[in-house]
C-alpha cells in the first residue's frame, strides 16, 4: 500500500518518508515533549507545495492537550496552505520560542511542545527548499 523510505545519517533516523499513492508525500517527525513523544506528519503533494500537518499528541491521557494539538493542526494548516514564501518566517516566528516548565532537556533544544512542531515544519521546509533548488 505505501512505499517507505527512512532517511537516516551515521545509524540515526532522521524521520521517515512514506509516499502515498494519491501522489502525496509524507515525512513524519518525532520530537521530546514532557509527556513522552510528539510525532508531527507533513503532508506534500507531488510537486513539493504544502498540504497539511497532522499533530499526535504526547499523552493519550490527556485529552485537554490532545484538543490543543488538534486545533494547532487546524490553524497551521490553513496558514501554510494560503502563505506566500515570505510569510513562513512570520508563522514560525509566532509558533517558536514559547516556554513550558515540564519539558526535558532535548538534543534538539526544543522549550515546549508548540516549539517543537516549529522545529519540525522549520526542518521541512529547509529540505523541500533545498530539494526544489536542485529540481
Amino acid at each position: 500500500m505505501y512505499e517507505t523510505e527512512i532517511l537516516s545519517k551515521k545509524g540515526q533516523v532522521l524521520c521517515h518518508r512514506m509516499t502515498k499513492p494519491m501522489d502525496k508525500i509524507c515525512k513524519a517527525y518525532q520530537r521530546s515533549a514532557c509527556e513522552g513523544h510528539i510525532y508531527v506528519i507533513i503532508n506534500r503533494t507531488e510537486k513539493g507545495e504544502f498540504d497539511s500537518i497532522l499533530i499526535n499528541p504526547p499523552s493519550k491521557n490527556n485529552d485537554c492537550g490532545g484538543s490543543y494539538a488538534f486545533a494547532v493542526q487546524d490553524l497551521l494548516t490553513y496558514c501554510l496552505r494560503r502563505a506566500k514564501k515570505d510569510d513562513f518566517s512570520i508563522i514560525l516566528k509566532a509558533i517558536s520560542g514559547q516556554y513550558c516548565n515540564a519539558m526535558p532537556p532535548n538534543k534538539h533544544h526544543c522549550k515546549s511542545c508548540i516549539d517543537a512542531i516549529a522545529d519540525c515544519i522549520k526542518s521541512d521546509f529547509q529540505e523541500s527548499e533545498v530539494q526544489l533548488e536542485r529540481v
